[in-house]
């Protein structure tokens, strides 16, 4: 939609004219405009093909078919949900007739959440995300408490050893 310019690539350079650039007539993959030109196509291909976007979240779509629910949700990755799995496999087939998309089955993990489903639910679950910030944080082998001193402690400067790592505890000023 816009006009796009970009410098030459390797081995295309040429002596006599290096003030040239090369104007672009459709994006291409790796360009900053990228992303944005492939989520506007596949928004704009998604309601004619029935499904309706929500107000609450700009990257979920809804599709009702027949007394099935599918629902589409673009962030990095297609993630596709439905009750029906006909419904649901019907959505992909119309899918890759017009992107070049792979299904990779069912989904396990997304945005640090892990998703196990069962024959009456979805269980959702944060264990990995939190086990992997201990890990981190080097804290795995920390021991829970309700409150992590006394109420009526006084902590001292000298009183504990200092921190292998502070910088996993600190953020440098002026860094942001």
């Amino acid at each position: 939609q816009e006009e796009v310019y970009m410098d030459r690539p390797a081995g295309f350079e040429d002596s006599t004219n290096s003030n040239l650039v090369c104007k672009l007539h459709k994006s291409l993959y790796g360009l900053k405009q990228a992303p944005r030109v492939w989520n506007e196509r596949f928004t704009t291909y998604l309601p004619q093909f029935g499904f309706q976007n929500t107000y609450s979240d700009s990257s979920l779509f809804v599709k009702k078919i027949d007394s099935a629910i599918v629902m589409l949700l673009l962030y990095v990755d297609i993630n596709i949900k439905g009750i029906d799995n006909a419904s649901m496999q019907h959505v992909i087939d119309s899918l890759t007739t017009e992107f070049d998309i792979k299904d990779l089955g069912l989904l396990h993990y997304f945005l640090g959440i892990q998703i196990t489903k069962t024959a009456s639910a979805l269980i959702l679950s944060r264990a990995k995300y939190i086990k992997d910030l201990l890990e981190k944080t080097e804290m795995l082998e920390s021991k829970p408490c309700d409150t992590p001193c006394l109420p009526y402690s006084h902590l001292l400067k000298d009183d504990s050893d200092v921190y292998v790592n502070p910088s996993l505890y600190r953020s440098v000023v002026g860094a942001l």
